[in-house]
């Protein structure tokens, strides 16, 4: 989980090699397509992401404790984007 003020995105990682995983999107994001939001990544880098892939932070916090409690299950309350398919 990356947070931003009041917005986080997540990224479910899966155990294959090379896979990128699936990153959560907001199906109610009404703001500009082209928004970006930044991140401080742990390694301190500036990362930037379409703000359409970020969801309030008190729902990323309740997916987080989802993939706790269900031992590493993503939560069903996240639309998530499989970021290994073709588009």
């Amino acid at each position: 989980m990356l947070v931003n003020g009041g917005r986080a995105l997540l990224v479910y990682l899966r155990d294959h090699e090379g896979d990128p995983g699936l990153s959560s999107r907001d199906p109610n994001y009404a703001g500009p397509p082209d928004a970006q939001t930044e991140f401080v990544l742990d390694n301190g880098q500036l990362g930037t992401y379409p703000t359409a892939w970020t969801v309030p932070l008190e729902q990323a916090e309740e997916a987080c404790r989802y993939f706790v409690i269900s031992k590493g299950e993503r939560s069903p309350q996240i639309v998530w984007h499989d970021d290994s398919a073709v588009s």
